[in-house]
């Protein structure tokens, strides 16, 4: 696997999914919230046109987290928790939380509901 990649292994699908950090959108781009350093991993993403937001900004392609990084506890109430599973299903987008920030992502305007936590 190249330097700049990185996979997690999605339980659910039974299958690894490679992030590629900055190739886009799509299922397998890692992306962040410019504004409170939230991390996702994109799983699916039915609706092309969806678009994902964080702390009102929208979320823009990053590279992996590194699967040596310390995983950060969330505050109770505040931010997602990282490796939990997120959805929306009107748009069909799914995300696992790669690195907690402060914000919460959301899909046009709709917040994404948890669905699984570590």
């Amino acid at each position: 696997m190249p330097h700049n990649q990185a996979a997690l292994f999605d339980r659910k699908a039974r299958t690894w999914v490679l992030c590629d950090g900055v190739a886009g959108r799509g299922p397998g781009s890692c992306m962040a919230g410019p504004v409170c350093g939230t991390n996702v991993l994109v799983l699916e993403l039915r609706d092309p046109a969806a678009q994902l937001f964080c702390c009102g900004e929208p979320m823009m392609p990053a590279k992996p987290i590194r699967c040596s990084t310390e995983v950060q506890p969330a505050d109770e109430g505040l931010g997602m928790q990282e490796g939990c599973l997120y959805r929306d299903e009107r748009s069909g987008v799914a995300v696992r939380c790669t690195r907690t920030g402060t914000g919460s992502a959301a899909v046009d305007g709709r917040p994404l509901v948890p669905l699984r936590f570590p």
